[in-house]
């Protein structure tokens, strides 16, 4: 059994490309998301992206 010190915070978690090794990652969201401010803020941040269908 895992304690929360054992889980990852991914969203927090410094992700790296396992093929550049670039640190400029981002979040791809298909589907409809909810359009929030929170939503908003992440794709001004370049930390999502929205894929899918154009």
């Amino acid at each position: 059994m895992k304690n929360d010190n054992d889980v990852e915070n991914t969203e927090d978690a410094e992700v790296v490309c396992p093929y550049c090794g670039s640190r400029n990652i981002a979040h791809l969201i298909y589907g409809m998301p909810a359009f929030t401010e929170e939503l908003q803020r992440k794709l001004d941040e370049g930390k999502v992206a929205l894929g899918g269908r154009v």
